[in-house]
């Protein structure tokens, strides 16, 4: 068979195709142009370079929609998936006060991780150093220390809870101390 027959049988089920896309649609515009979803389906398949008929039908000579069903579901989630691009014009009067400002509270947030975790217990910095620098494995500091990794993951967990809330405290409400 020939690429434009299998076009031509599954073309049959084109209402179907239809309601299928606009009941899996993951955008409201998906569901306006549900029409282009199958018609890019249609044009995908005929694109194809190793077409091979047998995969459109089943063993009695019937279109095999689960076939088609997943071309059109790899093209609603890939349609989806698609990044938009932003565009940004171009102005000449470019405030260079936003970018200070986004240095400025980086620089804050770094001063309050660095005094938040020097003002730790001597264990919990030792650890969260070992982690952060040294070793990027809970199971393998376990191992290196022989202390459980159980006991490990809560203490880094208990470290990364401290310092996202004095970066909270200071970043957010602008509170310190």
């Amino acid at each position: 068979m020939s690429k434009d027959q299998v076009i031509v049988d599954i073309a049959k089920f084109h209402v179907e195709w239809v309601r299928y896309v606009i009941k899996n649609a993951l955008s409201l515009s998906q569901k306006r142009n549900a029409e282009d979803y199958v018609q890019d389906a249609y044009i995908k398949l005929l694109r194809l370079n190793s077409f091979d008929p047998q995969k459109y039908y089943d063993i009695n000579n019937k279109i095999n929609k689960k076939y088609f069903f997943r071309t059109l579901k790899s093209i609603i989630i890939d349609d989806y998936k698609k990044k938009k691009l932003l565009t940004v014009s171009l102005n000449s009067n470019i405030d260079k006060e936003e970018e200070s400002n986004s240095t400025k509270n980086m620089e804050v947030v770094f001063n309050t991780i660095e005094k938040t975790i020097s003002n730790m217990y001597w264990y919990d910095k030792k650890m969260l150093n070992l982690y952060v620098y040294h070793i990027p494995s809970i199971r393998k500091i376990s191992t290196a220390t022989t202390i459980s990794s159980k006991s490990v993951f809560k203490t880094l967990k208990r470290c990364k809870l401290t310092i996202k809330k004095e970066v909270a405290k200071e970043y957010y409400y602008g509170k310190t101390g």
